[in-house]
């Protein structure tokens, strides 16, 4: 009886280690998600000003364009 007493807890053990080592595992790849997220948040922000400032430009070539239309009638 005290023989299977002591695998028992050698399994418990183990069990224990391998969900240990698994939480551990787990805990870095969602560190690894949230770096990864915060990057590509920053990169869709950096997309969106090249866009607004994209826009802009257009903006004033259209306006210029438009001036020297007008100028030339």
């Amino acid at each position: 009886v005290e023989e299977g007493g002591h695998h028992g807890l050698e399994a418990t053990e183990q069990n224990s280690r391998g969900m240990t080592g698994r939480l551990s595992t787990l805990e870095i790849a969602y560190e690894e998600l949230e770096e990864e997220i915060r990057e590509l948040r920053a990169a869709f922000t950096e997309c969106q000003l090249q866009q607004v400032q994209k826009l802009d430009q257009q903006r004033r070539q259209m306006r210029w364009l438009g001036g020297l239309s007008i100028a030339g009638l």
